[in-house]
């Protein structure tokens, strides 16, 4: 698994990347078995049930909002020098 998680440790791989913080296990596929057989599920025709942890939901934050907040404020700073209108000169404008 360390391959597959770029160096990582495989249990901070799975905390970074799997909702549920944790690898799957054999009991985790059984207990969606046991519940397609009961009569909770008699309702339930043709589908699919993703026993993945929330995986197939989850996705990373492409950048920490630290980053993008400085980010924003170097563009807004670099603007002002250039002469360019600020968002309420813009609107002002209208």
């Amino acid at each position: 698994m360390s391959k597959l998680a770029g160096g990582l440790k495989a249990e901070e791989h799975a905390k970074r990347t799997i909702p549920m913080q944790r690898w799957g296990v054999k009991q985790d596929i059984a207990l969606a078995c046991v519940y397609l057989n009961s009569q909770a599920a008699n309702w339930i025709t043709g589908d699919t049930l993703v026993v993945d942890g929330g995986s197939v939901l989850y996705r990373p934050p492409v950048a920490d909002r630290e980053v993008i907040r400085q980010f924003s404020r170097a563009a807004e700073k670099s603007s002002k020098q250039v002469g360019l209108p600020s968002s309420n000169q813009a609107k002002s404008n209208l």
